[in-house]
């Protein structure tokens, strides 16, 4: 990705290039918009947020959110997404 923002001006060019010839702009406008800096943005976010729930999941695997009542504690994301989810306690095994 980042790859793609330093050269945008020379994939652009080279997108234009190779689709001169074809006899309907679709291909040309579909890889001008995988180009565009919100698909880009979109990546990020989705990859971001993939991360997220992946040190979620691997703070419960290790007990890293255990308190001393032997209890875990399961941090709550729906307040940031927008969604109804509820935390629950889950004894440590």
């Amino acid at each position: 990705m980042d790859d793609s923002i330093r050269n945008n001006a020379d994939l652009t060019g080279q997108v234009i290039e190779d689709t001169a010839e074809d006899k309907t702009k679709t291909r040309r406008v579909a890889y001008l918009k995988n180009l565009s800096l919100p698909a880009l943005a979109g990546v990020a976010r989705d990859l971001s947020g993939a991360m997220r729930h992946l040190i979620n999941l691997e703070r419960t695997a290790f007990n890293l959110d255990a308190d001393d009542t032997g209890k875990q504690q399961v941090v709550n994301f729906g307040v940031l997404t927008g969604l109804n989810l509820k935390p629950k306690e889950r004894p440590i095994n």
